[in-house]
């Protein structure tokens, strides 16, 4: 069974994984001061993920689309007796989109794990490095212990962690480089199908350094992890494998900000729910709000479909004909007594202030939550995801390791 595929990363729960090394050295040893017997003490692991669209791949486009759904749609077509699937078609909302070469959502990552963050997290491994046979060999190595780790719902995009265990064994060898030419400070690690699966990436330019100094000793390694990456595993492997190599993220939560808001760069927990900003929002507080969404959907809905008798044109000659262009419409709508509705069945009087008849303005319903029981208020829109989305993606994971000489 191959451990690697199932060894995938969320964009919003830190993880990380690390490894091996050694223990006392008796001044005999063929490999030097790395043999012996290692605890994980602290880990520090950077993640980048870059968006793939390869021809082939398990959810392959050409670009990967966030959509969202506006909460109380249904709840919305049933008071006002329009269909849902109307309501659904001009509500849903796309907030992001990812193509080729983009970041992966919620990446580059960096996870730091201190002696004490390893304990809360019930991560322990212990490293075993066996001494090579005689000079120039390569030594065995076995890790053992839980790390953490991601599993990943592809039906649902779903990405949840938790604490696996794990038995590794491969090859290693330190202070040559991959063609048994002394290099100082050079650690290779390599797997070995005769000694069983390895979750453990391979690499044949780690660093490290050993501090015997000190009690315990200390051992620091450093690493790249790049077989899961399409180009770049040819630098530590001779074969790729799509379905056992390839990486997939997936986002099923909305990223939000202090403000309950969507924010890629949101510094809370992924929410199940949140309300949509935008700066071309500014007249409703930079919220999509029920009033802002009607003024939205309405300025879509015209142009398509343009009134032969009033069609709304570009009012304020700029250009382009766009939701400025539609408040103006709504404007001379309302001073004309037309009494026009929105395709959503709201009054456009409800969607323009004239507390000021000389400079009418938008109505900003954004200090409200819209409630179904009180439409007439409007109030800041709640979103949800129904189905997350899932990605390929190339991954490189820069790793930080430092470990304590076990006592016995």
């Amino acid at each position: 069974m191959n451990l690697k595929k199932n060894f995938y990363i969320y964009l919003y729960i830190p993880i990380a994984v690390f490894f091996f090394s050694c223990e006392d050295d008796d001044g005999g040893s063929n490999l030097g001061d790395a043999v012996g017997t290692w605890n994980l003490q602290s880990l520090n692991a950077t993640y980048d993920r870059t968006v793939v669209t390869k021809a082939g791949i398990d959810f392959s486009a050409d670009v990967y689309k966030l959509k969202a759904s506006w909460k109380d749609a249904a709840g919305y077509a049933t008071k006002m007796v329009i269909p849902e699937a109307t309501v659904s078609a001009f509500t849903e909302q796309t907030l992001a989109s990812f193509k080729a070469g983009d970041n992966a959502p919620g990446f580059p990552q960096t996870a730091q794990y201190d002696a004490a963050g390893l304990a809360a997290a019930g991560i322990a491994l212990t490293v075993v490095l066996n001494d090579a046979n005689s000079s120039g060999g390569r030594g065995t190595y076995t890790v053992t212990g839980n790390y953490p780790t991601i599993r990943f719902n592809p039906e649902t995009c779903n990405s949840y962690g938790t604490v696996a265990s794990m038995t590794d064994a491969g090859l290693w060898t330190a202070d040559q480089d991959a063609s048994g030419n002394k290099k100082l400070n050079n650690f290779i690690l390599e797997p070995d199908i005769t000694l069983g699966d390895q979750v453990l990436p391979p690499f044949p330019d780690g660093s490290y350094l050993v501090d015997r100094s000190v009690a315990p000793a200390t051992f620091k390694l450093d690493f790249l992890d790049r077989d899961a990456h399409d180009s770049r595993y040819s630098e530590v492997q001779t074969s790729w494998s799509e379905e056992n190599d390839r990486v997939n993220s997936g986002l099923d939560a909305l990223p939000v900000n202090s403000n309950g808001a969507f924010d890629p760069a949101g510094s809370t927990d992924p929410a199940a729910e949140a309300y949509i900003v935008d700066p071309n929002l500014l007249p409703w507080g930079g919220y999509l709000t029920f009033f802002a969404l009607n003024c939205l959907v309405e300025t879509e809905y015209l142009k398509a479909n343009p009134n032969p008798k009033r069609p709304l044109a570009d009012a304020n000659e700029d250009g382009v004909i766009d939701v400025n262009d539609m408040l103006i419409f709504m404007i001379v709508d309302i001073q004309n007594g037309y009494a026009s509705k929105t395709i959503l069945g709201v009054d456009y009087s409800l969607l323009i202030d004239f507390s000021s008849k000389i400079n009418p303005i938008p109505s900003n319903d954004s200090a409200s939550i819209f409630d179904l029981s009180n439409i007439s208020t409007g109030g800041k829109l709640t979103y949800k995801i129904d189905k997350g989305v899932c990605m390929p993606v190339n991954e490189i994971i820069t790793f930080s390791t430092n470990w304590n000489e076990a006592q016995d």
